[in-house]
């Protein structure tokens, strides 16, 4: 199997090279490139992984790759840059924020970009890629969890990491640790930045939070909120006075 997988690969690079041809390029030259451009995929695929990992461990977003160069993360020996003969054709890594979303830099430089449209077609597609994508000129990380997207799109909302709930006043979610025994930390979500029972709309373990159970506010009213559709479809979810429910695709109903 593992003979078939690489001579359809072998026959795939050889015959868009073929079709495709760089011009003053030799045939081996080609060949490295697109696999260049493979590998440099291959790179902001992981540090997409890595981003998304660093987000529901730490409740931050990366704020430039350093972060994630980590034995927890990306590890300490990822190639941050293309050395040599590579910096011809690529530019070094840069994670960067436009419109409160994370994007990873374009990476070919204009010698690709300007005179071969099927190498940066290649590039561009979605053909070695799962957790980017191409757009507007940059590339987009995607977020696959949904605990995840939902604490980036709190973050984005208050703009603000979620931060321990005693150094945040002025932010309405944040974390709390259960000094209880356990010590685990829990995601603390609240209708307003005065953080009192009366406001607290929901908490959880974040390791509940794809099934439950998740704690939320016992008032109907506010399950309408925009940070009770974060909540995935499924999940069981208890008031504060022990009522039990379920969040479906249209809202959150009462179990009998």
């Amino acid at each position: 199997m593992k003979k078939i997988i690489l001579i359809s690969i072998f026959f795939f690079n050889l015959s868009f090279l073929i079709a495709n041809p760089i011009s003053s390029l030799s045939f081996e030259q080609r060949q490295s490139l697109l696999e260049k451009v493979k590998l440099a995929i291959e790179k902001e695929e992981a540090i997409a992984k890595a981003y998304e990992l660093y987000l529901i461990k730490e409740y931050k977003k990366a704020s430039s790759l350093s972060v994630l160069l980590t034995d927890d993360y990306l590890g300490r020996s990822f190639p941050k840059n293309f050395t040599g003969s590579d910096t011809s054709y690529f530019s070094n890594f840069v994670i960067a924020t436009s419109n409160g979303n994370e994007y990873i830099n374009y990476r070919l430089k204009s010698l690709i970009t300007q005179n071969d449209t099927h190498i940066k077609s290649l590039y561009e597609s979605d053909t070695f890629r799962k957790k980017t994508f191409f757009y507007d000129g940059k590339i987009y990380i995607i977020l696959k969890t949904n605990l995840a997207k939902s604490i980036f799109a709190l973050i984005k909302k208050q703009n603000q990491d979620l931060l321990d709930c005693t150094n945040s006043s002025s932010k309405q979610y944040c974390t709390k640790v259960d000094t209880t025994g356990k010590f685990k930390t829990h995601i603390y979500i609240y209708s307003s930045t005065s953080k009192t029972v009366a406001n607290l709309l929901m908490y959880y373990l974040p390791e509940n939070f794809e099934k439950g159970p998740i704690l939320i506010k016992d008032d109907i009213s506010v399950y309408n909120r925009d940070e009770f559709k974060l909540i995935p479809v499924g999940a069981r979810l208890y008031d504060f006075k022990g009522e039990k429910y379920l969040k479906t695709f249209d809202d959150i109903r009462k179990v009998n």
